[in-house]
């Protein structure tokens, strides 16, 4: 209520498969403690980030994909 009417969101994936900087990493472990048993794409974060921006009646939500 402090912010109103700005709204904050906010998306935080964790390891992206695609990024260089993972490219030549073993990541099987990881993908095995996903839920999805995937990691995230980079059009997962741009589907995530344009879904908050559109829907104006989303707000205080942490986008984040956890590992278990």
């Amino acid at each position: 209520m402090e912010l109103a009417p700005i709204r904050v969101n906010a998306v935080h994936p964790g390891v992206i498969g695609e990024s260089p900087s993972w490219r030549d990493k073993d990541l099987t472990t990881v993908i095995a403690r996903t839920l999805t048993r995937r990691l995230a794409t980079m059009r997962d974060i741009v589907a995530a980030v344009a879904f908050l921006l559109r829907n104006r009646s989303v707000h205080g939500i942490d986008c984040g994909w956890q590992l278990v």
